[in-house]
């Protein structure tokens, strides 16, 4: 689940980066609400990368920190903790970046209008708006 969030917060990233803005304010020009939204996001990009790079950190961090119990949990019987807590880090690590990123930033680069309007937020409340607006 947590590399599923990670995943999540790199597609975002990653295709709000690359968007075309124009072809974006051409749809929301005809009404396309997913293109608006990505259109927003894009234009308060330091803010929505911000939040991108928080949430693949907080992800990020918390997989390192259950992985290990769990891999210790399941192979405690079989091989000495010390080994079970490196395998697990391995594997977890191996899962992130591959699961986690690579397949994620690959998606968003190929199909940038796709993933930034589909992963583009709700516009935010007025108690939740970018630092100067």
């Amino acid at each position: 689940m947590l590399i599923l969030a990670n995943a999540l917060f790199v597609l975002a990233e990653f295709a709000l980066l690359g968007v075309d803005r124009s072809h974006l304010a051409r749809l929301a020009e005809q009404g396309d609400r997913a293109a608006r939204r990505a259109l927003e996001a894009s234009r308060t990009l330091t803010f929505h990368l911000s939040g991108a790079q928080l949430g693949i950190t907080v992800s990020s961090l918390l997989l390192g920190f259950t992985s290990e119990p769990v891999f210790s949990h399941l192979l405690n019987r079989r091989v000495p903790a010390a080994a079970a807590a490196a395998l697990g880090f391995v594997v977890s690590s191996v899962l992130q970046l591959l699961l986690g990123e690579q397949v994620p930033k690959s998606l968003a680069i190929t199909h940038r209008r796709r993933w930034a309007t589909r992963s583009s937020p709700a516009p935010p409340s007025r108690r939740c708006r970018p630092a100067g607006r």
